[in-house]
Protein backbone atom coordinates (compact mmCIF):
# COMPACT_ATOMS: atom_id res chain seq x y z
CA UNK A 1 0.00 0.00 0.00
CA UNK A 2 1.36 3.43 -0.93
CA UNK A 3 0.94 6.39 1.42
CA UNK A 4 1.71 9.97 0.31
CA UNK A 5 4.92 11.21 1.93
CA UNK A 6 6.65 14.56 2.31
CA UNK A 7 9.96 15.30 3.98
CA UNK A 8 9.48 17.36 7.13
CA UNK A 9 12.63 17.48 9.24
CA UNK A 10 11.98 19.14 12.61
CA UNK A 11 13.79 22.44 13.10
CA UNK A 12 15.31 21.07 16.31
CA UNK A 13 17.04 18.34 14.26
CA UNK A 14 18.46 20.88 11.79
CA UNK A 15 19.64 23.04 14.71
CA UNK A 16 21.25 19.98 16.33
CA UNK A 17 23.08 19.12 13.11
CA UNK A 18 24.34 22.70 12.81
CA UNK A 19 25.61 22.63 16.41
CA UNK A 20 27.43 19.35 15.77
CA UNK A 21 28.99 20.62 12.54
CA UNK A 22 30.07 23.81 14.30
CA UNK A 23 31.76 21.88 17.11
CA UNK A 24 33.46 19.23 14.94
CA UNK A 25 37.01 18.46 16.07
CA UNK A 26 39.45 17.60 13.32
CA UNK A 27 42.39 15.25 13.66
CA UNK A 28 45.56 15.84 11.69
CA UNK A 29 45.63 14.09 8.32
CA UNK A 30 48.11 11.24 8.18
CA UNK A 31 50.92 12.07 5.75
CA UNK A 32 50.30 10.60 2.31
CA UNK A 33 47.03 8.91 3.32
CA UNK A 34 44.80 10.70 0.79
CA UNK A 35 41.85 8.43 0.01
CA UNK A 36 43.60 5.21 1.03
CA UNK A 37 42.22 5.35 4.60
CA UNK A 38 38.79 6.77 3.85
CA UNK A 39 37.60 10.17 2.70
CA UNK A 40 40.30 12.74 2.03
CA UNK A 41 40.64 15.14 4.97
CA UNK A 42 40.37 18.32 2.88
CA UNK A 43 37.39 17.05 0.90
CA UNK A 44 35.56 16.10 4.11
CA UNK A 45 36.23 19.52 5.63
CA UNK A 46 34.85 21.10 2.45
CA UNK A 47 31.68 19.02 2.71
CA UNK A 48 31.22 19.96 6.36
CA UNK A 49 31.87 23.64 5.59
CA UNK A 50 29.20 23.51 2.85
CA UNK A 51 26.67 21.86 5.15
CA UNK A 52 27.45 24.29 7.95
CA UNK A 53 27.70 27.57 6.02
CA UNK A 54 26.18 27.21 2.56
CA UNK A 55 23.45 24.57 2.54
CA UNK A 56 19.85 25.72 2.74
CA UNK A 57 18.10 22.64 4.08
CA UNK A 58 14.63 24.18 3.83
CA UNK A 59 15.11 25.09 0.14
CA UNK A 60 16.34 21.57 -0.64
CA UNK A 61 13.54 20.02 1.39
CA UNK A 62 10.97 22.11 -0.55
CA UNK A 63 12.58 21.08 -3.85
CA UNK A 64 12.40 17.39 -2.90
CA UNK A 65 8.76 17.80 -1.85
CA UNK A 66 7.87 19.15 -5.31
CA UNK A 67 8.15 15.55 -6.55
CA UNK A 68 5.32 13.19 -5.56
CA UNK A 69 6.69 10.72 -3.03
CA UNK A 70 5.11 7.78 -1.28
CA UNK A 71 5.98 5.33 1.46
CA UNK A 72 5.51 1.63 0.83
CA UNK A 73 5.83 -0.92 3.60
CA UNK A 74 7.79 -4.04 2.71
CA UNK A 75 8.27 -7.26 4.60
CA UNK A 76 6.08 -10.10 5.72
CA UNK A 77 3.58 -9.95 8.54
CA UNK A 78 5.75 -12.05 10.86
CA UNK A 79 8.94 -10.02 10.28
CA UNK A 80 9.79 -6.42 11.11
CA UNK A 81 8.47 -4.24 8.31
CA UNK A 82 10.42 -1.42 6.69
CA UNK A 83 9.13 1.62 4.84
CA UNK A 84 10.63 2.46 1.45
CA UNK A 85 10.27 5.86 -0.15
CA UNK A 86 8.96 5.73 -3.72
CA UNK A 87 8.87 8.50 -6.30
CA UNK A 88 6.69 8.09 -9.34
CA UNK A 89 7.49 10.28 -12.33
CA UNK A 90 6.13 9.96 -15.83
CA UNK A 91 8.55 10.37 -18.69
CA UNK A 92 8.17 13.29 -21.08
CA UNK A 93 9.42 11.01 -23.87
CA UNK A 94 7.29 8.38 -25.58
CA UNK A 95 8.06 4.67 -25.35
CA UNK A 96 10.54 4.84 -22.50
CA UNK A 97 11.30 1.79 -20.39
CA UNK A 98 10.52 2.23 -16.68
CA UNK A 99 13.46 2.69 -14.31
CA UNK A 100 13.86 1.81 -10.71
CA UNK A 101 16.42 3.71 -8.66
CA UNK A 102 17.19 2.27 -5.24
CA UNK A 103 19.24 4.14 -2.68
CA UNK A 104 19.85 4.68 0.98
CA UNK A 105 18.42 8.16 1.35
CA UNK A 106 15.94 10.54 -0.17
CA UNK A 107 18.68 12.24 -2.17
CA UNK A 108 19.91 8.99 -3.74
CA UNK A 109 17.42 9.17 -6.60
CA UNK A 110 17.75 12.91 -7.07
CA UNK A 111 21.30 13.84 -8.07
CA UNK A 112 20.92 17.62 -7.92
CA UNK A 113 18.90 20.22 -6.14
CA UNK A 114 18.36 23.96 -5.96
Amino acid sequence: MLRPFQIAVPEADVDDLNRRLQSARWPDQLPGAGWSLGMDHDVLRGVVDRWRDGFDWRAHEAWLNEHPSYLHEVGEDRTPRAACEVERRRSVAARVAPRLAVGGSASSATPSGP
